[in-house]
């Protein structure tokens, strides 16, 4: 299974840390899973 969107706390609408994501993804069978971020972590732009 994969998750192609999710939000960890470094995000305004995220609630866990990255560890605790990967953590429940694990347990759920998910084996990939991108962590998407708000605009605050790249000031500059990508």
């Amino acid at each position: 299974m994969i998750d192609l969107h999710m939000h960890s706390l470094y995000s305004d609408d995220g609630e866990f840390t990255p560890e605790n994501l990967i953590f429940q993804c694990k347990e759920k069978g998910i084996h990939i899973l991108p962590f998407s971020h708000g605009p605050q972590l790249c000031p500059g732009g990508l």
